[in-house]
């Protein structure tokens, strides 16, 4: 029982994951001219937004969003990787 709850859950932050990394890449397609690649890390996403200073208010939501995004991504990659160790 207590190994399957872990697989669960396991499989319910892969699904977040999922979820952050697309609504992620959907913001930077519409910030950095070009797009960006659809499998990102936190550390490329984020290199990547560093490069773009939008000047109009949704361009600055839109970094601001995303960089949200980005420590989302951080945190739930950290409790992936707790909860691949149990």
């Amino acid at each position: 029982m207590a190994l399957r709850l872990l697989v669960d859950r396991r499989d319910q932050l892969g699904r977040a994951r999922t979820g952050i990394v697309s609504r992620l890449h959907h913001l930077l397609l519409e910030l950095v001219p070009g797009g960006a690649k659809k499998f990102l890390s936190a550390q490329q996403a984020c290199a990547l937004l560093n490069t773009v200073r939008p000047c109009d208010v949704a361009g600055k939501t839109r970094r601001w969003l995303a960089s949200e995004l980005i420590h989302e991504l951080v945190t739930i990659d950290k409790k992936i990787k707790v909860a691949t160790r149990n």
